[in-house]
């Protein structure tokens, strides 16, 4: 693999994160709203699931034809020049991405910083009035949204700190099928000199 293969190949995994990200975050509305009938959720949430998982099988595990087809033929790599091209890239691009995530991630990462302030008050009124403090007084529809923006922002900020376990295993899972297909190529090649 080339250096501008790897560099697309890093690129479109991205874009698949990026695009799975969004794909299933923002599209928490159509679940929120009352007026529509469970039929045509559990539909939208069947082609939900099949687009994700079409981006994820196509951009993130097996981008290596279509990164070939992006960047043209080059000049091969060693493994071991291979697996830090491979690493760089991939890790500067996984912060560019939390990055762009970053904006939308900021009212929830702070309302989370927020929350050790408000376990006193919280835990003080449910002793005092026996009740469940109105801070958790929420209809499903908002601990849906909370839910969702939290995990976002975990995500955000994992990709912000390079997410170290998904590049080990990308760098595996790539390694992995460059010496498959080596290997592969070299007994096709030794059984049509013999």
């Amino acid at each position: 693999m080339a250096k501008m293969q790897i560099i697309a190949k890093a690129v479109l995994t991205v874009l698949g994160i990026y695009a799975l990200v969004t794909l299933l975050f923002c599209q928490r509305w159509f679940f929120l709203s009352s007026q529509q009938s469970v039929l045509p959720k559990i539909l939208y949430f069947a082609a939900l699931v099949v687009l994700a998982a079409f981006i994820v099988f196509f951009t993130i595990f097996s981008n290596d034809s279509l990164a070939r087809k992006m960047a043209g033929p080059g000049d091969q790599l060693t493994p071991a020049a291979k697996a830090l091209w491979l690493t760089a890239s991939l890790r500067l691009a996984l912060v560019f991405t939390g990055l762009m995530l970053l904006p939308n991630s900021i009212p929830t990462i702070a309302k989370i910083l927020k929350i050790p302030f408000l376990i006193r008050p919280a835990v003080s009124e449910m002793f005092l009035f026996k009740s469940l403090p109105t801070v958790l007084n929420l209809p499903p529809e908002a601990w849906f949204r909370i839910t969702c923006d939290f995990f976002k922002a975990i995500l955000t900020v994992y990709l912000i700190c390079g997410a170290p376990s998904f590049i080990r295993w990308q760098l595996k899972h790539s390694l992995r099928h460059q010496s498959n297909a080596e290997q592969s190529e070299n007994a096709n090649s030794s059984t049509t000199n013999s």
